[in-house]
């Protein structure tokens, strides 16, 4: 599963809001968040696991998520918001939204409804199997509620929240932060609200410009499903690498590996505009990458490692995409703090992050 890397540029955000030593978050992480400068990316939600860890550890607070509620800054997505803006009402916007809202994550799916008399948003898939990631939810249920309100002009207020955590020792925190009633340990996430509010008409209503932007997020949905099929080689190929050397890695073999045929493959790859040659030297040049600045293993043996020939094949390839010689470009990337002995495990690693 994976998330718009905009929520985590979310959650960047209200660290910095609330003065929390990006540095060292960063530093634990062995990420910055200077790579998540497209919006359009999409991280894996187990990385939140790490990354909620890795705040704890810095900010020292174990109710670190409803702390960073008011700090967040507010979501935005264009498909999203032009959808919302273009309905009639607010209860259609809520409804069309929904079909869309892997734009946004995989791991979270949401319905809007009426029940008795009071109107519903409810968010599944919140409760992740680590206790870690009750922070995701805190946030998450804050930033929906966040948006809905930014899209109403002030008009949704929540009046009780339903959350699946345990709210540990910042209980009355919670309220404060939410405005509203707040229970715990349950089932899924919900926010409940005016059920009149499923009338409110949008000053921006639009039929025509509703068709453009159901289009564009249409488009957007389709290009997401590409990137799970090249998601899903990336992963198959990176399996096959390691100690394939004279091997070639075949695309009848990893088309079969993802429960695929290689020509419905090749078809999807040349809808994406890539092909299955320059996905495998993709692949390897990411690990050999990796493998040069988190490594103190020789080329020799990266090479023979990710399937080269011989170290001058690697070298040749390697130059060709980067401008950069394997050693060029390890003295100039090379993080000796995190160097390991075992190119090996580095590599086991980063086909367990990345299946």
């Amino acid at each position: 599963m994976r998330d718009s890397e905009e929520l985590l540029r979310l959650i960047y955000g209200a660290l910095v809001g609330a003065g929390i030593d990006l540095d060292a978050v960063d530093e634990v992480l062995e990420f910055s968040c200077e790579q998540m400068s497209d919006p359009s990316r999409r991280a894996r939600h187990v990385w939140q696991v790490n990354f909620w860890r890795a705040v704890e550890q810095v900010s020292g607070d174990p109710d670190i998520g409803v702390h960073l509620c008011p700090h967040l800054p507010l979501f935005r997505n264009s498909a999203i918001e032009y959808l919302f803006l273009s309905c009639k009402t607010f209860g259609q916007a809520c409804r069309l939204a929904l079909r869309y809202d892997r734009l946004i994550s995989d791991a979270f799916h949401g319905e809007v409804y009426i029940e008795d008399g009071v109107g519903v948003a409810r968010i599944t898939g919140t409760n992740g199997s680590d206790s870690i990631l009750r922070h995701s939810e805190v946030c998450f249920v804050y930033g929906v509620i966040d948006f809905l309100a930014h899209m109403t002009q002030g008009a949704f207020v929540a009046e009780r929240v339903h959350l699946c955590c345990d709210p540990g020792l910042a209980r009355d925190d919670y309220e404060r932060t939410f405005a509203c009633p707040v229970s715990f340990g349950e089932t899924s996430s919900e926010i409940r609200f005016d059920a009149e509010l499923f009338d409110l008409e949008s000053a921006y209503h639009n039929p025509e410009m509703l068709a453009i932007h159901r289009e564009h997020a249409d488009r957007e949905v389709t290009n997401l499903k590409s990137q799970d099929t090249i998601d899903r080689l990336r992963s198959a190929i990176m399996r096959r690498l390691p100690g394939s050397e004279g091997v070639d890695i075949e695309l009848d073999d990893i088309a079969g590996d993802v429960g695929d045929n290689g020509r419905h493959v090749r078809s999807e790859l040349a809808a994406a505009g890539t092909s299955f040659r320059k996905l495998v030297q993709s692949v390897r040049f990411h690990m050999a990458c990796r493998l040069l600045s988190h490594s103190g293993a020789a080329t020799e043996a990266i090479a023979d490692l990710l399937g080269f020939s011989g170290e001058r094949a690697f070298r040749r390839a390697f130059k060709s995409l980067s401008g950069l010689t394997p050693s060029e470009y390890r003295k100039m990337e090379r993080l000796d703090r995190h160097a390991l002995k075992d190119p090996y495990e580095l590599l086991s690693r980063m086909i367990e992050i990345d299946s």
